[in-house]
This record gives structure tokens, sequence and C-alpha cells, in this order.
């Protein structure tokens, strides 16, 4: 293996498309359908293409860069592991609800329950951020 190629391996993951002008990058992500309705309707109302609309947003972004100390970094993943579990207990108990072995009404208080743990859990990873 060469020094070249090794070199492109690590390159950040990012698809080359030729134009008849030179190479642009394109950046491809995922989001939810909530945020792409959302960024839909303002790129609509801001009269620029998907491109132009978020070339701007990037370029002229006031957005302040922080670095987290590495206790808060700690915390938020823990915090955030904290939630993916309350989301399993969910769906455990949505399927015990559909297979009859637990009743609406004890569903209902413990999605109530999650939730407002989950709130708490949300507070706290913004009081660590």
């Amino acid at each position: 293996m060469t020094a070249d190629s090794k070199s492109k391996k690590r390159a950040p993951k990012a698809k080359l498309a030729t134009t008849e002008g030179g190479g642009t990058v394109v950046f491809s992500f995922r989001v939810s359908p909530d945020i792409a309705d959302k960024w839909n309707q303002k790129i609509e109302a801001s009269g620029y293409n998907k491109s132009e609309f978020f070339r701007r947003a990037v370029i002229d972004n006031k957005t302040q860069v922080v670095e987290y100390s590495n206790h808060a970094q700690q915390a938020i993943y823990h915090l955030a592991k904290i939630g993916n579990n309350f989301n399993q207990v969910a769906r455990i108990l949505h399927t015990a609800n559909l297979d009859g072995k637990l009743s609406e009404e004890m569903l209902e208080r413990a999605v109530d329950y999650l939730s407002r743990l989950t709130e708490s859990v949300e507070r706290l990873a913004d009081r660590a951020r």
C-alpha cells in the first residue's frame, strides 16, 4: 500500500462530482421527516435552492463551537444511553400491550412516567452542555 492510498482511505466521506468548471464535493446526511419539513419551509421562504441555502447557512453561520470538558462529554454520553434505555422500555411496554399482557391504562401511566423521566434527562443533558 502506498502513502497516497493510505491518505485516500482517511479522507472524509464525501462524493466527488465533476462539473464542467472543475470538481465539487457532495455532502449528504439523513434527517427526520419533521426536520426535513422545517428545512424545506425555510428553503422555500428564502428563495434559494437547497445548495445555496445550506452554503449560506454554513458560511454566514454565527454559531460558536464550544469544546466540552471530558466530564461534560461523559455525562452527555451516559444521559444519551439512558434515553436509549427509556426508548427500549417503551417498545417493550407497547409490545406487552399489543400481546394483551398490559392494560391500556397501565401502558398510558408507564409511558407518561417515561416521558417525564425523559424530559428530566434532557434537562440534565442541556445543563451539561
